[in-house]
């Protein structure tokens, strides 16, 4: 038996196939081997059966769609565009009159970035101001930062049961509860009534957190704790301030108020009026001097406007942008119909701004240098006023202030942060740490180093 294993048994079948085909064709030439023959062999194929299939299918595919059976039955897509033409068509079509039917094309809808971006007049911080916020995890929430020297928005940001806003809702409402930001109006009072300064010592009785009468009611020889007013406004201690609005008065406090632009409409009638009206006298005067009540209202434009006031020794003025929207904020500044305030009442507020920030109610928030970062810490001046209230949907977190540059003043910014916390479930990080992740990045982009 011969031994095939080593063998190219392809090249053996190419040369066994060429041979035959070679007697084949010298036998058909000399007439040796009949035609039947090779026909039986299959060598004679001129229609393979592959060609036949495909010929019928291209056949029947151009009779049956160029040449319908019923040429008078408009299709399905005929039909639809006949049952929308109006009688005017029919007629200028039936007169021989050629009519384009317009097709109706939807529009594009734009990303949530796209549309968050277009009203975001510093596209780079809003880009930043969003990341902080998703990182914040609150329920609901609202960012604003504003250019200190010239008023104008820089970055806005907003959140809705957990889902970022591409609108700016919140910005020009002014239902959130103020909460402790109002005792800026008690220490603007205090102040501006020559009674008080920053270093008066007030009567401290009981909790801080607490509004109860009985720390309202200050005996004749007291001799227990006491603090000075700007301690008491950096804590936010609620009996300390009560006891400064009950010796002021409910008419004091309502000047300050207006003073700051509470109680008024808007020149141009934009943003919803800011509410505060305590009573003349009573329990009622001290929850309005320290926050304790739900019915004095603040919007965040207006929070921001009171402190750059404070910042800049002015009188309040309204934030602008034209590119946020003209349903939000305005195109241009709109200064409010109010007189400014002394130089010394400006100087105090601005201390007890930064004592906040230094030893107050914000001091933990601030000194974590994973937070704020320590060189921005040297190198800026910032202060700020906390508030929390419990409200009629949520828990109302607020943080209001400012940062300005030491090597140059005019480099100053300010920020207005609003949690709003469901009353039982998730709770945000305070806002006071957003704030200041928000001052790394604004300082980053536009000091000079």
């Amino acid at each position: 038996m011969k031994d095939y294993h080593n063998k190219d048994f392809s090249s053996l079948a190419r040369k066994n196939w060429i041979s035959t085909f070679t007697k084949l064709f010298s036998a058909r030439k000399t007439q040796k081997i009949p035609s039947k023959v090779l026909k039986r062999q299959g060598s004679h194929k001129r229609f393979p059966f592959i060609r036949i299939i495909l010929f019928l299918a291209a056949a029947f595919f151009t009779v049956y769609h160029f040449f319908p059976a019923d040429p008078e039955k408009p299709s399905e897509n005929q039909q639809v565009v006949l049952e929308t033409k109006t009688d005017n068509t029919i007629e200028r079509e039936q007169e021989g009159i050629e009519e384009s039917i317009p097709i109706q094309v939807e529009p594009v809808k734009a990303s949530f970035n796209e549309q968050f971006l277009a009203r975001q007049p510093d596209v780079l911080l809003g880009r930043k101001l969003l990341d902080v916020l998703r990182s914040q995890n609150a329920y609901k929430a609202f960012y604003l930062m504003v250019d200190g020297e010239s008023g104008k928005i820089l970055a806005w940001g907003q959140q809705e049961e957990f889902s970022p806003s591409a609108e700016p809702s919140f910005m020009p409402k002014s239902s959130f509860p103020a909460a402790s930001l109002i005792k800026i109006v008690t220490a603007t009072a205090a102040l501006e009534s020559r009674r008080y300064s920053n270093h008066t010592l007030i009567p401290s009785i009981g909790s801080s957190v607490t509004l109860y009468r009985k720390q309202l009611k200050v005996p004749k020889n007291y001799k227990g704790r006491k603090v000075s007013l700007e301690k008491a406004f950096a804590s936010s201690m609620n009996p300390a301030m009560g006891i400064v609005g009950l010796s002021l008065g409910g008419k004091a406090l309502k000047t300050a108020a207006t003073q700051l632009g509470f109680n008024m409409d808007c020149p141009t009638g934009l943003i919803d009026q800011s509410i505060f009206a305590p009573p003349d006298s009573g329990y009622g005067v001290a929850e309005a001097a320290c926050g304790f009540t739900k019915e004095i209202t603040l919007s965040p434009l207006h929070g921001a406007a009171i402190v750059r006031s404070v910042l800049k020794g002015k009188a309040p003025e309204i934030p602008w942008s034209p590119l946020v929207g003209a349903q939000y904020a305005p195109a241009k500044a709109v200064p409010l119909p109010v007189s400014a305030l002394s130089e010394n009442t400006y100087y105090g507020l601005r201390r007890m701004f930064e004592a906040t920030i230094k030893k107050g109610s914000a001091r933990t928030s601030f000194r974590n240098p994973k937070v704020l970062y320590s060189y921005n810490r040297k190198r800026l001046r910032i202060g700020g006023k906390t508030g929390t209230k419990d409200g009629h949907d949520g828990r109302y977190e607020w943080f209001a202030g400012y940062a300005m540059d030491r090597k140059d003043p005019k480099k100053s910014l300010v920020l207005v942060c609003l949690h709003i916390n469901e009353l039982s479930g998730t709770r945000a990080s305070h806002p006071a740490q957003a704030a200041a992740l928000l001052i790394n990045h604004w300082a980053k982009r536009y000091l000079k180093w």
